[in-house]
């Protein structure tokens, strides 16, 4: 109360005019301050829900990729089986190709891998030749062996 008793209706005026001045430029300031960070927390809000389908959309992307995965697992396996069941059909054709020939009277070693021109030439005679039945001959013929007089 000393204050208020030392000075004057008008320095008292004057000061609570003062005082009502700054209090209104603080509440400005701070309402400011509060549509900033109301801002900025909007944009966090944002950011995490843009997130979170960024999550999912992952989550989704490796659900994915596990089943590729395993598909080419699988079709890797598949692919193997059949490399060995033509590896096996190549040898099982290979050896009837050598029991035909050989059932033929062919003597000379046949080359019968990539099914391109032989380095090696089988002969036959044409005696012998002639003396084949049909499907014999056409295996003599297929083997591109030699006939000769």
């Amino acid at each position: 109360m000393a204050l208020f008793a030392t000075a004057s209706n008008k320095e008292l005026q004057d000061r609570v005019t003062a005082l009502e001045l700054q209090i209104s430029q603080a509440d400005a300031a701070h309402a400011d301050e509060v549509k900033t960070l109301t801002d900025q927390i909007e944009t966090m809000k944002t950011d995490l829900e843009q997130a979170a389908t960024l999550k999912t959309e992952l989550e989704t992307a490796t659900g994915n990729l596990t089943v590729a995965e395993s598909l080419v697992a699988t079709q890797a396996a598949t692919i193997a089986t059949l490399t060995a069941d033509l590896d096996a059909a190549k040898n099982s054709t290979a050896q009837q190709a050598v029991e035909i020939a050989a059932a033929a009277g062919v003597s000379a070693p046949l080359a019968i891998e990539g099914g391109g021109a032989s380095t090696l030439t089988a002969t036959i005679t044409r005696a012998e030749f002639n003396k084949l039945d049909h499907p014999s001959r056409n295996a003599v013929i297929a083997a591109k062996t030699k006939i000769i007089d």
